[in-house]
């Protein structure tokens, strides 16, 4: 039971170190998804809202399940989290970039 408790703080540590980094790798998806929509605002692009579902329903499952599997039982290889990252910064960046024209 020690080793659950145990498990899940190593987790969320491994989390707490990947943070710093990925802050900006989320600030620039974010940046580069603001853009593409500014892009596709001036060329009267059409936006998807099937998109914009899609990247918003992305986002937050990949966050759910980032935050979710520190609790799971079973051996977690430690390149699962920059992968749930690096996941949620190109669903912010797809979701940012298919948000409507006029908000």
């Amino acid at each position: 039971m020690w080793w659950f408790f145990y498990a899940v703080f190593y987790r969320f540590a491994l989390i707490a170190v990947w943070i710093p980094y990925f802050i900006p790798v989320l600030a620039a998806a974010l940046y580069d998804g603001w853009i593409r929509r500014r892009i596709a605002k001036w060329r009267f692009e059409f936006s998807s809202p099937m998109r914009h579902w899609y990247a918003s329903r992305g986002t937050g499952s990949i966050a759910l399940v980032a935050l979710a599997v520190p609790l799971l039982p079973i051996p977690i290889p430690p390149l699962v989290i920059p992968v749930f990252l690096a996941g949620l910064a190109v669903a912010v960046r797809f979701w940012m970039a298919s948000v409507q024209k006029r908000i």
